[in-house]
């Protein structure tokens, strides 16, 4: 399928909680191009990555990539961690120097001393999105990950684990993200156990994805979309609700007003049509949800994430299908009720792979709608490479 044929998103049938709204596309304006090639990559530093999707954010009117992976900055090395990078308003172009925002606590500097490093974001604190409040406070919302035994040793088994979603807050003194804990865990036990094949959990480090934050419709909440693919998790008490572990979806809400004031404000997830389960409970787990997309036989919607489409009053869902690899988009007029999928990118190339896809609007003509997605070779990302495509919202 050529990338520069149309596609298009509809509301089309959906649940009956979903609102009345006329039905948009989504057009492709070219073809996609490279933001940040190999020798960007090598000059920047950047070692590993972007492994994460890539948010924008303004800060006085300069536009950055936020995005997470592993890179050498000022000779130091920092993994697992968020880092911006200075973009055009048209996002066409980059320019360094790479910067780190924020850095996982023991993933670059780790004692092994007994009871170190047992937080939800001790090895992993990156891979999200921001959210600027009225009152000028910059919200970030990020996945965290433990690879860490009680003993204080990293586990030999890289998808031992445990993972949470945190949220930080911008200090402009420091040009970092100020962590101010988690607040959302995986319904599934995050206590360790020991069995022949070394340690583990009932979860998995990147098991809670790549989170993301948008208001609601009427501005007086936030949502926090985040994925639940925790192995203990493979059916719900909903009829008809069961999801495939790839694609378990969850959303919170917390009042806008409240999380601005104190980013330590509770959240609640979507249970059985209402807000009402804790998404953090004592010890970094978190409530039931119901979830937001339903098991669709052998395909899944990974690394799902969603943007609100500026003066469009819509959102949109931006994932990648396993196991074709195509990136796939949702509409939805409420947050909570999405279309069915259409396909934004075909499957990749053979021997290369699609993912991290998102929807960012233009800093410069915010009408314009840029997706955004990683390619790379193999399964490593050593030589990932982030492109750009050109989107435009159309009446239908």
């Amino acid at each position: 399928m050529g990338l520069g044929a149309f596609f298009a998103l509809h509301c089309g049938a959906a649940p009956a909680l979903a609102a009345t709204a006329p039905a948009m596309g989504l057009v492709p304006a070219g073809e996609p191009a490279p933001l940040i090639d190999q020798a960007q990559r090598a000059s920047l530093g950047l070692r590993n990555g972007p492994d994460s999707i890539v948010d924008l954010w303004q800060v006085g009117g300069q536009p950055y990539l936020l995005f997470s992976g592993a890179a050498l900055v000022d000779g130091r090395m920092a993994g697992g961690a968020t880092f911006r990078l200075g973009v055009d308003k048209s996002l066409q172009t980059v320019a360094g120097p790479l910067q780190v925002l924020m850095r996982a606590d023991c993933r670059d500097r780790r004692t092994d001393a007994p009871g170190t490093c047992q937080n939800f974001d001790s090895d992993y604190a990156g891979a999200g999105t921001v959210f600027t409040c009225p009152n000028g406070r910059t919200l970030y919302v990020y996945h965290g990950e433990n690879h860490t035994v009680p003993d204080g040793h990293r586990a030999k088994n890289p998808n031992a684990g445990w993972t949470g979603i945190g949220i930080a807050t911008w200090d402009d003194a420091q040009k970092m993200f100020a962590k101010q804990g988690q607040i959302a865990g995986l319904n599934a036990s995050n206590s360790w156990f020991y069995a022949e094949d070394g340690a583990g959990t009932q979860q998995s480090p990147a098991a809670s994805g790549n989170p993301s934050i948008v208001p609601d419709p009427t501005g007086a909440f936030l949502y926090l979309y985040f994925a639940d693919r925790a192995a203990a998790q493979e059916d719900y008490a909903e009829p008809g609700q069961r999801c495939d572990r790839r694609t378990c979806w969850a959303v919170a809400r917390a009042p806008l007003a409240k999380v601005c004031a104190d980013p330590r404000t509770p959240w609640h997830l979507w249970h059985a049509g209402s807000f009402t389960q804790p998404a953090l409970l004592a010890g970094g787990t978190g409530g039931a949800f119901t979830p937001l997309l339903r098991l669709q036989g052998g395909q899944a919607d990974t690394l799902a994430n969603v943007t609100l489409l500026p003066g469009q009053h819509a959102y949109v869902m931006a994932s990648v299908q396993r196991p074709s690899g195509a990136i796939l988009g949702r509409i939805s007029m409420d947050g909570l009720a999405w279309s069915e999928p259409a396909q934004l990118v075909g499957p990749p190339a053979p021997g290369t792979a699609q993912s991290y896809a998102r929807v960012v609007a233009e800093p410069g003509n915010p009408k314009n709608l840029v997706l955004l997605y990683v390619v790379h070779e193999g399964k490593g990302w050593g030589n990932a490479s982030l492109l750009r495509l050109k989107l435009r919202v159309v009446p239908k």
